[in-house]
């Protein structure tokens, strides 16, 4: 009866917002790896944890301030990003819709156009 209600809980895909399965490794509408599921103490193994797109986007700001030529500091955020460009793209999705300026320190232009670069791999 307990693996029964733990096979049908479900919870949101952090990426699509669509509804998955608590327990799905890969969500099967944007393809995205999931975050591990957390334990009763809410806490994640530490070798399992991602990246978040928060983090690219704190990255990208750094290398912005820095003024790190583009195709290098792309070059940074791809292997920062383990390669997924989908979650490049996410960080830029995050970037263009924060209206509030709360993610970008410096120019958002420059922070955007540096994710979509790092995204495209160029």
């Amino acid at each position: 009866e307990q693996r029964a209600a733990q096979r049908t809980a479900r919870t949101t895909c952090p990426f699509c917002a669509e509804a998955i399965q608590r327990a799905a490794v890969v969500c099967k509408h944007c393809g995205r790896d999931l975050p591990p599921v957390t334990s009763d103490r809410g806490i994640a193994p530490t070798e399992q944890w991602l990246v978040s797109p928060d983090d690219l986007i704190a990255d990208a700001n750094t290398l912005v301030v820095g003024e790190v030529p583009l195709r290098e500091a792309a070059a940074r955020l791809v292997d920062a990003a383990g390669g997924d460009r989908a979650l490049l793209r996410e960080a830029a999705m995050r970037v263009a819709k924060d209206r509030s300026g709360t993610l970008v320190r410096g120019d958002t232009r420059k922070v955007y156009r540096l994710l979509n670069a790092a995204a495209a791999n160029r």
